[in-house]
């Protein structure tokens, strides 16, 4: 599937994220798989007041490459 072309098409911020899983149904690492641009620019361009932890967006990378682990959004 062409998850590119699919958050493309989307005129909201949107993203695919990717979920590993682990035996015992836990979960692995949390990537971001693809970013439609709006997505894109809100981590290379945030918000007024707000930070990244890396300002350059780069497919399938962990999320915790852009904002601190939080254990709420993984559950």
């Amino acid at each position: 599937m062409d998850f590119q072309a699919l958050v493309d098409s989307m005129s909201a911020m949107s993203c695919v994220i990717s979920v590993e899983k682990l035996p015992g149904d836990r979960c692995g690492k949390l990537r971001i798989v693809a970013g439609n641009r709006a997505y894109v620019d809100s981590i290379e361009h945030p918000a007024p007041g707000s930070r990244m932890l890396k300002d350059r967006f780069v497919p399938n990378s962990e999320y915790t490459d852009y904002i601190t682990r939080d254990l709420n959004f993984e559950e």
